[in-house]
């Protein structure tokens, strides 16, 4: 309510009238005099304000229903007085590709949509475009995530981020996956990945702290024999690894000659060299320097030279940028594509 405050009007006598405790002009529930020579100018003010309040509250909770009916509601029904984008009513079509929460009866996604409003209702107050995530197939509007908030970043339906959806897009394209069939060691595994890749009898994941995983190792002291893995899935870990570059040779280690490793790290690409100090180890800290709490380091352009330095061939992988709209992918983010060599 943006801190909407509705007193309680005082009771009003001849007592109080003549009390020299009586409320100076412009206090209490109607901002004019209710004493005293004035009074029906100043309460007709204020009664304005209250009923202008009022109205407001009114508007809110219609607001409020508005959401919870066109999220609630089958596609097939659409919400009473509908819901709009830039004050217009959607068209059919718009309602049909699920903008604002009409995509599918799936009740993930209104779940999602609803946590999403009640979190961050600024982020559906201006016009949102439908998005495509190549992992599940969902067409509909996608919600924000993390602290602060990133709008149009998680797919409503899987749960996927950019950087997932980015990962499969190189693993779907020409219409093959190049996953399939492979043995492929996962860390830090995430759903949306994990449950497109568990159908392959030979996916495996790793962490040191997450639960239920295959493996619960140390990235930079991995137990698994020499050339054991087709691909190894590491998405935004790296940063967090007091030693990347032994994590990253770990990973050369365990892969096949020709075996390629998927990693997406947070990069900025203003800066040629990578910033860390390894003095920095307060969490309040690091995230001043680091932009998270748990990160080490704050890579450059030469994430690649490191990659290069521990034994991997490197390419890039993204998409052009009308196509970056309409995956809701991040325009600063590309996936390497690091392979060891034949």
């Amino acid at each position: 309510m943006g801190g909407l405050f509705i007193a309680a009007p005082a009771k009003v006598n001849a007592e109080a009238t003549a009390s020299s405790a009586a409320p100076a002009c412009g206090t209490g529930l109607y901002p004019g005099c209710i004493t005293g020579e004035g009074t029906a100018t100043g309460a007709a003010a204020g009664k304005d304000r209250f009923i202008d309040s009022v109205r407001q509250v009114s508007a809110y909770f219609q607001h409020v229903r508005r959401v919870a009916l066109t999220i609630f509601m089958p596609m097939s029904e659409p919400a009473p007085g509908g819901f709009w984008l830039h004050d217009q009513p959607h068209s059919a079509t718009t309602i049909e590709r699920g903008v604002v929460g009409m995509a599918s009866s799936n009740w993930t996604i209104r779940r999602r949509l609803l946590s999403a409003w009640f979190r961050d209702r600024h982020q559906f107050s201006h016009g949102r475009l439908p998005r495509l995530c190549p992992i599940c197939n969902h067409d509909g509007v996608m919600v924000s995530v993390g602290h602060p908030a990133r709008w149009d970043a998680r797919c409503a339906q899987c749960g996927s981020r950019e950087r997932h959806r980015l990962l499969w897009l190189w693993a779907t394209e020409g219409g093959v996956n190049r996953l399939d069939g492979k043995r492929i060691l996962h860390f830090a595994p995430e759903k949306s990945l994990r449950r497109a890749l568990q159908g392959n009898p030979h996916y495996e994941t790793a962490d040191l702290h997450q639960r239920g995983v295959t493996h619960s190792v140390d990235i930079t002291c991995l137990p698994m024999a020499n050339q054991t893995y087709d691909v190894v899935i590491a998405n935004h870990v790296l940063e967090h690894i007091d030693d990347d570059r032994l994590a990253m040779q770990e990973m050369v280690r365990v892969l096949v000659p020709g075996g390629i490793a998927l990693l997406t790290v947070p990069l900025n690409p203003t800066r040629a060299e990578t910033y860390e100090d390894p003095s920095i180890t307060d969490p309040v800290e690091r995230e001043a320097h680091f932009n998270a709490p748990d990160h080490r380091r704050f890579y450059g352009l030469d994430f690649a030279d490191r990659l290069r330095q521990a034994g991997f061939e490197v390419d890039t992988f993204r998409m052009t940028p009308p196509l970056e709209v309409t995956y809701g992918l991040l325009p600063m983010e590309w996936l390497y594509i690091a392979t060891r060599p034949v």
